[in-house]
């Protein structure tokens, strides 16, 4: 019969004890190693969807293929504008409204609102949204990659002899890279082509352009330019930069803009800051001119004793203009340097004298008179009383 002893019963507790705790430390030490090992292996949704994003040199090329062969500041600002396609969506449903209901969204970008100058664009890139947005992806993460497809693209078509020069746009190669410009600098034609036949030699024309001419959003038209459409102009400029394969955007305030320092009326470029600063100018210019003038003669409102506003000032500058205009009536309008007018209240004896006195009377001016003007003067009147009588 076994017989157990205090001692042998606590030294088996021990031993067990022992061993859950070194249970316990390899079950975590295992998790923790576990842990380290799959943490790395847990991906960011967003870095997935970037490397689905990014396409092959053949898909770009067939990507950019109805785009490419646009001039390229017109061909930058669609890229840019097709990286947001749900205002692409909107602002081609707003251009089909009615003149007058066309407002622009201030949420837009200014890609999107220098597209709605050019309604062809506009609606090949709401047409098929899904290639807009890919277009837009390319251009975002691929910006490099997308500048060489176009180079290629452009390649193959000028070396087919499909892209050349003509009277709208001029085309010129500098070290393998096609540059497209258009001709005139206040409008532009754009054109439209087949992607596949425009690569390959044609025995026909299958580069041709739109009937219309449109307007060139960054170019500074002056106030008395009319507009057959709503014209929607913008400050910045957006190009192509074939050096480093880079699409830029200038501001106005940039040196490199092409009317860097020329003033936008804000008639035509209601979005644009250029035109503040000179208009604040001006205005600060008549108030001081303004100023001078009221401390030099008192308004009327000075001597009732009240405050000048905005509106009795203009009312005084207008009184002096009209005083000014009565002044010149009345004392500079006999002088030949101000003005040819004559009044009728310098000429009280109109009928009582003849032609060559009232003429000679005119504004109490000596008529500088050939001598033999006094004997024509003298025969002539010899003449008429002879045929009186």
């Amino acid at each position: 019969m076994r017989t157990f002893t205090p001692t042998k019963v606590i030294f088996q507790i021990y031993n067990q004890l022992i061993g859950l705790g070194l249970l316990c430390c390899l079950i975590s030490v295992s998790g923790c190693v576990s842990a380290q090992i799959t943490r790395p292996i847990e991906t960011n949704p967003n870095q997935t969807q970037a490397q689905d994003s990014f396409f092959s040199m053949e898909e770009l090329i067939d990507l950019v293929g109805p785009i490419a062969l646009f001039p390229d500041d017109l061909l930058a600002l669609t890229l840019e504008a097709a990286s947001h396609p749900i205002a692409i969506v909107s602002a081609n449903r707003m251009k089909k409204k009615p003149k007058k209901a066309q407002k622009i969204n201030s949420e837009w970008d200014e890609s999107v609102v220098a597209l709605l100058n050019y309604p062809e664009i506009l609606e090949m890139l709401d047409q098929d949204i899904e290639w807009t947005q890919k277009l837009g992806q390319a251009k975002t993460h691929q910006p490099a990659v997308i500048m060489q497809a176009i180079e290629q693209f452009r390649n193959e078509a000028h070396q087919s002899g499909n892209l050349k020069s003509d009277s709208y746009q001029v085309v010129s190669v500098d070290d393998d890279r096609v540059i497209i410009r258009h001709k005139n600098k206040d409008k532009i034609y754009i054109p439209y082509y087949d992607p596949e036949k425009v690569r390959l030699r044609q025995t026909r024309t299958v580069y041709h352009y739109y009937p219309n001419a449109y307007p060139v959003y960054y170019y500074p038209y002056q106030s008395s330019f009319y507009f057959d459409e709503p014209f929607f102009g913008i400050d910045s400029v957006f190009g192509l930069s074939w050096n480093r394969y880079h699409l830029n955007r200038y501001s106005h305030s940039h040196f490199l803009h092409p009317y860097y320092g020329t003033a936008y009326n804000p008639r035509h470029f209601g979005r644009t800051r250029a035109h503040t600063l000179p208009l604040r100018n001006e205005r600060k210019r008549i108030s001081n001119r303004s100023n001078q003038n009221e401390r030099s003669s008192p308004s009327i409102s000075q001597d009732s004793g009240l405050p000048d506003g905005p509106e009795q000032t203009w009312m005084n500058r207008k009184q002096q203009n009209r005083n000014r205009n009565i002044d010149l009536e009345s004392s500079h309008i006999k002088t030949s340097n101000t003005s040819f007018r004559v009044l009728e209240r310098d000429r009280h004896h109109r009928h009582e004298t003849t032609r060559a006195e009232s003429f000679s009377n005119l504004g109490n001016q000596q008529i500088m008179r050939y001598p033999a003007q006094n004997e024509i003067k003298s025969g002539t009147n010899t003449q008429n009383r002879s045929d009186r009588r």
